[in-house]
């Protein structure tokens, strides 16, 4: 079985209803570990005495799941609940699963549904309006994005995200989408016929910006 290289301060996330609730490893000890109370955007995940949580971790450029129960909660300085040892862990072979928090700009044009099969060139010679709105995640597979143009799941898009390296054009499809309270959306896009090189420019991208991420909390930044 593989063991994992777990740190204190590492980062962790709790999969729980289709959400990844963050969290940071404050103890490794023989027989158990304690993190911080998960979290995913100002909501906490309140875990249950005996529950088992799934987990994921990236080390080196590697995903892995993994399970843990609950053994109790305590309180020094930050609140944290204390999980047994990590149990059935699980290699994750693609890299598209690694998914990293960003707030960036992004350039998005909604496809008719007689344009969805067309390549990205064919749709470009189109008259396309273009709208502006956010990406608050990016994986190899897909990008979470949030505006006020309301979409419905299964609708096609153009996405041009600049912050990539020299910019990219992909075409995606919206999966989920969740109404907030802002009156705004937030669409989980899945990327849509991914060329190798395509993905492998993202992929590098996620891990660097991971990289960096890692390096300032290590700095206290």
């Amino acid at each position: 079985m593989k063991k994992l290289d777990l740190k204190v301060n590492e980062k962790l996330e709790v999969l729980k209803d289709n959400l990844r609730y963050k969290c940071i490893i404050q103890e490794l000890e023989p027989e158990y570990m304690s993190i911080t109370i998960p979290g995913y955007e100002g909501r906490y995940l309140l875990c249950d005495k005996e529950e088992e949580l799934t987990l994921s971790y990236l080390e080196a450029k590697e995903v892995y799941t993994f399970k843990a129960k609950v053994i109790g909660k305590k309180i020094e300085r930050i609140a944290m609940i204390i999980l047994t040892k990590p149990y059935d862990i699980r290699h994750l072979q693609r890299r598209n699963y690694v998914r990293v928090e960003i707030i960036e700009e992004v350039l998005f044009s909604v496809l008719p549904k007689r344009e969805n099969n067309k390549s990205i060139e064919e749709n470009l010679k189109a008259s396309i309006e273009w709208i502006r709105g956010s990406a608050l995640d990016l994986s190899g597979g897909g990008i979470r994005l949030q505006s006020r143009q309301d979409m419905n799941q299964g609708d096609y898009m153009l996405l041009n995200i600049p912050f990539v390296r020299n910019g990219i054009m992909l075409k995606g499809k919206i999966v989920r989408k969740e109404k907030k309270d802002d009156k705004t959306y937030v669409y989980g896009v899945g990327f849509q016929g991914l060329r190798d090189k395509e993905t492998d420019k993202i992929v590098r991208f996620v891990f660097e910006l991971m990289r960096q991420h890692r390096n300032k909390g290590l700095k206290g930044e």
